[in-house]
């Protein structure tokens, strides 16, 4: 699944979800849904501080599909659904781990070379320092924004 994006600008920052309008895309661009009944809605549930643009942008929506139940492809809302259930027990936790591979234009592996593989992953799994690891600004700047 790609990540998806969509931006709008609202006439003023709004103070409850109510505040929030209902959008949506067209599901067929993004393989997300059929030709002939291609709407995918956007639904606010929530907004948070938007940790990439800064300012007053926040994050807000879930996926639905047309008839109002949640889209395949929202996961928030099963994750948010199994959390409500164990919200009150003790000693509840959620964690994340996200691994992901920076992919250069022509869809190979960020600085890799084009006609073969590195060399053995050692050097490389976890590593730090300019001859090991490529794209790290990326990865440290979206582990920031995500914490």
């Amino acid at each position: 699944q790609n990540v998806r994006c969509k931006t709008g600008t609202l006439s003023c920052h709004p103070s409850s979800v109510s505040d929030l309008p209902q959008w949506s895309f067209d599901g067929s661009s993004t393989s997300q849904a059929q030709g002939h009944d291609s709407d995918v809605l956007l639904k606010p549930v929530n907004f948070y501080r938007d940790p990439f643009f800064l300012g007053n942008s926040i994050l807000v929506c879930e996926t639905y599909a047309k008839d109002g139940t949640p889209h395949t492809t929202n996961k928030r809302y099963s994750c948010d659904r199994i959390m409500e259930r164990v919200m009150d027990e003790e000693n509840s936790e959620f964690v994340i781990e996200q691994e992901y591979t920076l992919l250069d234009y022509d869809g190979h592996p960020f600085c890799w070379p084009k006609s073969a593989y590195p060399g053995q992953q050692g050097p490389y799994y976890c590593a730090v320092g300019a001859t090991n690891v490529y794209g790290r600004q990326i990865s440290e700047a979206h582990y920031k924004g995500c914490l």
